[in-house]
C-alpha cells in the first residue's frame, strides 16, 4: 500500500443491524444509540461505541464488546446500535492529518427502550458545532401509518427553517418553524406518497428545497436531516433519510443538476477543441469553443440536467474533424470532470474522454489533493510530496507505479509548503517532475493532472487546477 494510502479515507463496510422500522421486538434491558455525520466541514470521524451488544436472540444477549467505526464521513450514520443499559460510553473523534481530535465522548447509564441520537452539527470551530443529543422511546408506529422526525442541521442557510410535508403538489398551508439544531419531533402521517419542501424563513413560501419523498413503507420511523448541499446545483440543502440501518438515504432538490468542466490533454493536433452535446432537445448544442492543450474549463454555467449526453470534441480549425465520440450519462448532484486524454494520431479510439468524479465539499482541517496520469510518454511513475528542502525517500512517496488514466482519489493533506517531485517508477534518478513548489490550505481542494509536453517528449508537465488555479 503506497503512503498516499494513509491519507485516503477508504469507504466505511458498516456491519449492519436490522433496523426497528417502529415496531421493536426489543430485549430487555437495552438502548439503542445512532451517531451520524451532519456537520458539512467536519473531517471524517471514528466512532467508538462500548457496551455494544454483538449478537442476540430469542433467549440471551450476547457478550458485551466495543464497536469501532473507524471512518464515517459527512452524510454517513452508525445506524442504530444496541447497547446495555449502565455500561455504555461513545467517542468520536475527528481524523486529521497531523494529529486526530476528540470532539465527544459521552457516557449513557439511562433507561431502556429508548433511541438516542448523537448529531454531530455546525462548522468545524464555530460556537454552534456540538455533538448534538436527542433521545425518542422506541414505540410502535399505528397500523397504516409511518413516522417522521426532521431536525435542522443545515447552518450554511443562517435561519430558521419551514418544512411542509405534504401530499403532492398540496398547497403551503402551514409548515413546521426549526430553529438550527431544532427538531419537529415525531410526527405520524397516514401511508401514502408525500413531498417535502423547505423554506427559509424570511420568505417561508419560496421553497429552497422541494423533493418528493415517495411512499414510505407502513411502520417505518425516519429521521431525516436537513443538511448543507455540499454537491452541485444551487439548492443550499439535501436532506439525508435515516431508517434505523447504517446507510442513509439521501435525497436531492428535485431540480438538482451535474457540473461538468472539462480538460485538453491531447499533445498532439488539434491544438484546440470545441465541445458539442447533442440528446434530444437541442441538437448540436456547442457548449465549449476554442479549449486550448493544457487548459481547462470552469463548470459549466447553466449546468446540464442529468441524462446521457452524447459528447463530441471536433477540432476547432475545421469544425468538422471529429477527435472523440462518446456517450455519458451523468447524475444530478455530482461534479464531473471530463479529461480528452490520449492521442489523435493514434485514432482510431486513441483519444478518450476520461471521466472523473470531484468531490467538492470543502473540509475545515486539511487540504484535499488529488493527482490524475493523463501523459502518455509516461507510463508507470512514482510521485513524492515532500517538505520544502526535503530530499525524496520512501517516507514522502506517495504514489507507486502509477499509471495512465490513473486516479489517487483525494488526499487528506496537513496544510503547508510541499514540493512535487515524479519519477519513473522504481528509479528516483529518472527525474520527470522536478521538485514542482506547491502550497495546501486547510479547507482547500487542489487537482493536478500530468500530462506531456509534446507528443512523446519527456520531461512531463502539470496542469494545477481548482485553488491551485489563480
Amino acid at each position: 500500500m503506497s503512503n498516499f494510502g494513509k491519507f485516503i479515507l477508504a469507504g466505511l463496510a458498516f456491519l449492519l443491524i436490522t433496523g426497528c422500522n417502529g415496531n421493536p421486538d426489543d430485549l430487555p434491558g437495552l438502548l439503542y444509540i445512532r451517531v451520524t455525520h451532519a456537520s458539512p466541514d467536519t473531517p471524517v470521524v471514528s466512532v467508538e461505541i462500548t457496551g455494544f451488544i454483538s449478537t442476540m436472540d430469542s433467549s440471551l444477549l450476547g457478550p458485551l464488546g466495543t464497536l469501532t467505526l473507524p471512518a464515517v464521513d459527512y452524510k454517513q450514520s452508525s445506524g442504530l446500535r444496541p447497547v446495555r443499559v449502565g455500561n455504555t460510553t461513545v467517542k468520536i473523534e475527528a481524523i486529521i492529518p497531523d494529529g486526530n481530535v476528540v470532539v465527544a465522548d459521552l457516557s449513557f447509564a439511562e433507561t431502556e427502550d429508548i433511541n438516542y441520537e448523537i448529531m454531530l452539527i455546525g462548522k468545524w470551530g464555530d460556537p454552534d458545532f456540538e455533538a448534538l443529543q436527542f433521545d425518542n422511546p422506541r414505540t410502535n408506529v399505528p397500523a397504516g401509518n409511518f413516522r417522521v422526525q426532521i431536525v435542522h442541521a443545515a447552518p450554511d442557510v443562517g435561519e430558521d427553517i419551514i418544512v411542509y410535508i405534504t401530499t403532492p403538489g398540496a398547497a403551503l398551508d402551514s409548515g413546521q418553524q426549526i430553529a438550527f439544531a431544532g427538531n419537529t419531533g415525531q410526527i405520524e402521517f397516514p401511508a401514502g406518497e408525500y413531498q417535502i419542501r423547505i423554506a427559509l424563513a424570511s420568505d417561508a413560501m419560496t421553497p429552497v428545497f422541494d423533493t418528493n419523498l415517495g411512499t414510505p413503507p407502513e411502520g417505518v420511523d425516519l429521521l431525516i436531516a436537513a443538511v448543507t448541499n455540499t454537491g452541485a446545483g444551487s439548492a443550499p440543502i439535501s436532506v439525508i433519510l435515516l431508517d434505523g440501518t447504517g446507510t442513509p438515504n439521501e435525497r436531492l432538490d428535485d431540480g438538482t443538476p451535474a457540473d461538468v468542466r472539462f480538460v485538453h490533454t491531447l499533445p498532439d493536433d488539434p491544438d484546440t477543441l470545441d465541445i458539442i452535446i447533442e440528446n434530444d432537445d437541442p441538437p448540436g448544442t456547442e457548449i465549449v469553443s476554442g479549449l486550448a492543450f493544457a487548459a481547462f474549463t470552469d463548470y459549466l454555467n447553466p449546468a446540464l440536467e442529468p441524462e446521457t449526453y452524447n459528447f463530441k470534441f471536433v477540432d476547432s480549425a475545421t469544425g468538422t474533424m471529429e477527435v472523440i465520440n462518446r456517450d455519458v450519462t451523468i447524475e444530478a448532484g455530482v461534479a464531473y470532470t471530463m479529461i480528452a486524454a490520449g492521442l489523435f494520431a493514434n485514432a482510431p479510439g486513441g483519444a478518450v474522454v476520461d471521466a472523473v468524479v470531484d468531490d467538492n465539499r470543502r473540509v475545515a482541517t486539511e487540504a484535499k489533493f488529488r493527482l490524475l496520469h493523463s501523459s502518455n510518454a509516461a507510463d508507470a511513475v512514482d510521485v513524492y510530496l515532500a517538505a520544502q528542502g526535503d530530499e525524496i525517500s520512501e517516507d514522502n512517496r506517495v504514489l507507486s507505479g502509477f499509471t495512465i488514466q490513473g486516479n489517487s482519489g483525494y488526499g487528506s493533506i496537513a496544510a503547508g509548503p510541499y514540493e512535487l517531485t515524479v519519477t519513473q517508477a522504481g528509479d528516483t534518478a529518472d527525474v520527470l517532475i522536478d521538485a514542482q513548489p506547491i502550497t495546501l490550505a486547510d479547507g482547500g481542494i487542489y487537482t493536478t493532472i500530468l500530462i506531456d509536453s509534446a507528443p512523446g517528449v519527456l520531461p512531463l508537465q502539470l496542469i494545477l487546477m481548482d485553488d491551485f488555479a489563480p
